[in-house]
Parts: C-alpha cells; sequence; structure tokens
C-alpha cells in the first residue's frame, strides 16, 4: 500500500504561499483601511449635521429675539413721539407759566379787596356802633 510520500515543500513555494498570504493581508488592511475612512467620514458628517443644526437654532433664536427688540423699538418710538406731541401741545396751547403768573395775581387781587372789604366792615360796625350808642343817649 503505498502512500505517496510528499515532497517537503520548497522555499520558493514556501516564499509564494507567504507572499499570497501578505498579499491578503495587505489587501485586508486597504480595505478595513477604506471602511475605517468611509466611517470617519459618516461620523463627520453627523456631527457636522448636529452641529448646523445647533447653529441654525440658536440663529433663529437670534432672529427671533432680534424682531422682538424691533418691535420693541418701534413701540418706544411711537410713545415718545406720542409723548413729544402733547408736551409741545401742553406748552403751546396752553402756557402754564403765563395761566399761573395771572391766577397768582387774581389771588392776589382777591385778597386786597378781602382786606379792603374787612376794613371798610369795621369802619361801617364801628359807625353803626357809635349811631346806636348814640341813639340810645336821646
Amino acid at each position: 500500500m503505498g502512500k505517496k510520500s510528499q515532497a517537503p515543500p520548497t522555499v520558493d513555494s514556501m516564499i509564494k504561499i507567504k507572499d499570497k498570504e501578505l498579499a491578503n493581508q495587505n489587501q485586508m488592511i486597504a480595505n478595513l483601511k477604506k471602511d475605517n475612512a468611509t466611517l470617519r467620514n459618516r461620523i463627520d458628517t453627523e456631527v457636522g449635521l448636529e452641529k448646523l443644526m445647533k447653529y441654525e437654532n440658536s440663529l433663529k433664536e437670534a432672529e427671533k429675539r432680534n424682531q422682538e427688540l424691533l418691535r420693541e423699538i418701534k413701540a418706544l418710538q411711537r410713545i415718545q413721539t406720542e409723548q413729544g406731541k402733547a408736551l409741545e401741545k401742553m406748552t403751546t396751547d396752553n402756557d402754564y407759566v403765563a395761566k399761573v403768573k395771572a391766577l397768582m395775581d387774581e389771588l392776589r387781587l382777591a385778597k386786597e379787596k378781602i382786606k379792603e372789604m374787612d376794613e371798610k366792615m369795621k369802619k361801617d360796625e364801628k359807625t353803626m356802633k357809635s349811631q346806636f350808642e348814640h341813639m340810645m343817649k336821646l
């Protein structure tokens, strides 16, 4: 019974086998590097999209706040204009300083008249009293 005996592999054949294994390993490394790069790009894209969305949201919030501030500014300007017109109207139509002065003069005159009337009343009372006493003596 004869088993064939195999001849030990030669160095050349072993080198060829090892070269094939090396080429396969190099191909596998290249494929893994390619997969790694693809995954990195996907992660970078996802992170980039996440950051982009975050920045877009921040921008929307800032624009909304800006619009609110613009509305407030317009409202304050409208109020300022209305108050300015009202103040101008008060100073031109109703010169309060002149009115106050006129009222003060009127008050002074009224006080003087009251004082004069008091004096006249006292004088009249004296006169009446003296006339009464004179009549009582008769």
